[in-house]
């Protein structure tokens, strides 16, 4: 639901959002199949994706990695903290 969402807002030249947070663990396509969808898309402004997760290790990161629009990792639960270093994060150039 979220990828149509996106990619009808991108149909109407509507612009992205700045900063995604992304769950790996979703019902019908997980976080993983959404970055595969997600980063083939034609986007002229991209946004910086942040993935949120109660659970990741090594394996996760450096799968992560792969994708140049995954900014970071941030634990669950998200907390004001978390959110601020967001958007301090997502001020500077990745």
């Amino acid at each position: 639901e979220a990828l149509t969402n996106l990619t009808n807002q991108l149909d109407k030249g509507q612009p992205m959002p700045d900063i995604i947070l992304l769950d790996l663990n979703m019902p019908i396509m997980d976080g993983w199949g959404f970055l595969d969808k997600f980063s083939k898309l034609p986007l002229v402004n991209k946004p910086q994706i942040f993935i949120v997760s109660s659970h990741y290790g090594d394996h996760e990161i450096k799968r992560a990695k792969e994708y140049e629009l995954v900014r970071d990792f941030i634990s669950k639960p998200l907390i004001s903290k978390n959110l601020n270093d967001i958007i301090e994060m997502s001020k500077t150039a990745v």
